[in-house]
């Protein structure tokens, strides 16, 4: 098969090839060649006739005329037919081959005109001007000319016809050679899309390769295509790379060989083409990747070093690879390599001793690894965060529920701890970061220690770390409380071994405690310290029995430097069998003072004050003080009156004047105001001294609701025989004072 070219490398005319030709076994009648127009002095031979319609391609026929100088008025033609199994279609072209010896002159081409034929009837004529249109002259290169043109209408035979002028010479009309005629198909167009080519193949930088450069086609044509692909190490294999295209082919695949040299990257790859039978791309150019090689480094931990179970491996890799990382008793690590190269593996736990750990990195250049051994070391505990307590110090009374906690200590296990661990409840130690309601029984200063002990992170640690934290906690004791008890001589009764309750079952007895009243202002019942104004209730009056409400009673406690110092007071009830209580008439008697060392004495409105003889230590815990035994001791002498058949002690009873002693006759005297209390009644209208006067006074010695000067049960015995009988009353004087036993 034989191809005609209209093309440069950067343009795409028209092209044709030649499918059906004047070729048959048999070329008689096949063939017609004619000369008109020759005068009887013109002459004219056909040499080779029959080769136009032969089967050699290479032979030719020839007309030569004789006889003339010029060839105006001749016109020759040479008609033959096609042979094919179909008629050539309207659109092919049409042609005759021939032959010049030399470059085609234009006065010869000029003369030309060529005629199509279907069954013998003619179907296109056309002239010189229209075959010129198709650029022939000089084309094939070589002394065999095709004469053609694009027919619009089916054919099976073409005609030549050479029309002599003036202009044409005989010796140039006899040089024309007459090869054969033919039909020709309209080749399709073919160019390459080396913007969509594409390689195959792995090309690292560094590494000799090959692969293949597939160009995408685009055409409906077939022939041979050679192509040179040249870039920066690439080089198509061989270099040009020569192949047969096919019609309807897509794609063109080309053998490339890289010799590994130049950076990562992209490559450009120069593509040169030519093709032998029709229109082509020309050059054009296309990519190919050059890729760094796989490469891993471990940085962290160091060869030979020495490092905790939990290490961060680190290293480089190629940027955006996924990086391996492989240890003993580990599950893979995976991750991937920032695009700074960098990498980083934390989930590794390892057991102590020599290990070795392996970091893999794949990537579309392959495959690297790295390894490096260290030492792996139980590591220490962490030391847990700072601790925090709140509050960081309270000041508490006695009794107070309080809680305290802690914040931080991560990662630790939190305990706690008081110390001293006494008086405390419910507990002294515990668990936790809150110690729950503490209450402290007893005063003192007490250390609270919060404890964040790490023993297990991280794992398989060594060497518990620990932090602490301190509140100090100092708890005041806010009460002296005195469980007092003790006797008023005047109201004991020896033989029931109780008092007379007289005044409350008369109910002489005040709501108000009296020693703050008008009526004993001056007498040294001063009451300090949060004491004074005392109320009761009637029932705590209404009580019967032993512990029925004798009377008043004024509590004082004494600075334990100098006794003579009133801290506090308290009006407090005693009752018959001697129990001092508060004013509910149960408890004993709380002084708001905080605990510590104090006098305790006990003073009334008509009897003479005791108080004991050293300071004593009180407390919220009340402290028993019985004056009423002989063992317990008592500032000053003769304090207190012994009652020989109960061996107890009693106040003594018969300070009516409230001045701290017990005068029966002299200046002061105790009976004068006794006397007075009777007569100046208001109720004793007559002023005699038998008469009875029923009221809360102090006159009323014995405490049985009565100021009696004459007559029985009279006061004044009481008064008489305290007196007449005092231990220090030797002489049995009257005149004898009893001076009450307090600084």
């Amino acid at each position: 098969m034989f191809f005609l070219l209209f093309f440069s490398l950067d343009a795409y005319p028209q092209t044709y090839t030649k499918n059906n030709l004047s070729q048959f076994s048999n070329p008689a009648g096949q063939y017609t060649i004619t000369v008109n127009g020759c005068s009887l002095l013109c002459g004219y031979s056909v040499s080779n006739a029959s080769a136009v319609a032969s089967t050699t391609l290479t032979d030719f026929a020839t007309i030569n005329i004789s006889g003339i100088s010029l060839l105006t008025g001749i016109t020759s033609s040479v008609r033959v037919k096609l042979q094919s199994s179909t008629v050539s279609k309207a659109g092919d072209y049409a042609g005759l081959v021939i032959g010049t010896g030399s470059t085609l002159n234009v006065n010869l081409f000029n003369a030309m005109s060529m005629k199509t034929y279907k069954g013998g009837v003619k179907q296109d004529d056309v002239s010189s001007s229209q075959l010129l249109s198709l650029d022939l002259l000089g084309l094939l290169g070589n002394t065999q000319r095709e004469i053609a043109f694009k027919t619009t209408k089916d054919f099976d035979e073409v005609e030549l016809v050479i029309t002599g002028s003036s202009l044409l010479g005989l010796s140039l009309f006899n040089s024309v050679e007459y090869y054969y005629a033919f039909g020709g198909q309209t080749l399709g167009t073919f160019a390459f899309n080396c913007g969509s080519a594409s390689t195959s193949g792995i090309f690292v930088a560094g590494t000799p390769s090959s692969g293949t450069l597939t160009v995408p086609v685009t055409g409906s044509t077939s022939g041979i295509v050679s192509l040179s692909v040249t870039g920066t190490g690439f080089t198509s294999v061989p270099l040009p790379y020569t192949t047969t295209i096919t019609n309807g082919q897509t794609s063109i695949p080309v053998p490339l060989t890289f010799t590994g040299a130049g950076s990562a990257g992209t490559r450009v790859l120069t593509v040169a083409s030519s093709y032998t039978s029709a229109s082509g791309p020309g050059s054009c150019t296309a990519q190919a990747t050059v890729y760094l090689p796989a490469t891993i480094t471990i940085l962290s931990p160091a060869s030979g070093s020495q490092t905790y179970l939990t290490p961060a491996v680190n290293g480089t890799a190629n940027a955006g690879a996924s990086v391996t990382v492989l240890a003993p008793g580990n599950p893979a690590c995976v991750v991937t390599a920032s695009g700074a190269g960098s990498w980083t593996c934390t989930s590794l736990s390892l057991s102590p001793g020599p290990v070795t750990v392996t970091a893999v990195v794949t990537t579309i250049a392959g495959t690297a690894s790295a390894t490096v051994s260290f030492t792996a070391l139980n590591p220490p505990c962490s030391t847990p965060s700072a601790l925090t307590v709140t509050p960081v110090s309270a000041s508490l009374n006695i009794g107070s529920i309080t809680d305290f906690s802690a914040t931080g200590g991560s990662p630790g296990t939190i305990s706690w701890s008081v110390n001293p661990a006494t008086g405390l409840s419910p507990a002294t130690s515990g668990t936790g970061t809150t110690t729950g309601g503490l209450i402290f029984a007893g005063a003192g200063s007490f250390t609270l220690t919060f404890i964040a002990s790490n023993s297990s992170s991280p794992a398989s640690c060594t060497t518990a770390q620990s932090v602490t934290a301190t509140a100090i906690i100092v708890v005041t004791d806010p009460y002296a409380i005195v469980s007092v008890k003790v006797l008023l001589g005047g109201a004991y009764e020896a033989t029931a071994d109780l008092m007379r309750d007289d005044l409350r079952s008369r109910n002489l007895i005040p709501m108000i405690e009296p020693y703050s009243s008008s009526a004993l202002v001056g007498t040294g019942f001063t009451h300090t310290g949060g004491g004074g104004g005392e109320m009761t209730t009637s029932s705590v009056l209404s009580t019967t029995g032993n512990d029925a409400v004798v009377d008043w009673v004024f509590l004082e406690l004494r600075a334990p430097g100098s006794s003579s110092t009133v801290i506090a007071t308290q009006s407090a009830f005693v009752q018959r069998d001697g129990d001092v209580v508060a004013r509910d008439g149960v408890s004993a008697v709380p002084f708001a003072v905080g605990a510590g060392n104090y006098y305790v004495a006990v003073r009334h409105r008509n009897h003479l004050g005791v108080m004991t003889a050293t300071a004593l230590t009180l407390s919220s815990t009340a402290v028993t003080v019985d004056f009423t035994s002989p063992s317990v001791n008592t500032y000053g002498a003769q304090a207190q009156r012994l009652i020989g058949t109960t061996n107890k002690r009693v106040l003594w009873a018969g300070n009516a004047g409230t001045n701290r002693s017990v005068i029966y006759q002299g200046a002061n005297n105790d009976t004068s105001l006794l006397l007075a209390q009777v007569q100046l009644d208001g109720g004793n209208v007559d002023g005699v001294l038998t008469y009875i006067v029923s009221k809360y006074l102090s006159g009323d010695l014995n405490m049985d609701g009565r100021i009696i000067s004459q007559g029985p049960s009279n006061d004044l015995q009481t008064l008489f025989l305290n007196v007449l009988l005092h231990p220090d009353n030797g002489s049995s004087s009257l005149s004898h004072i009893i001076q009450e036993q307090l600084p």
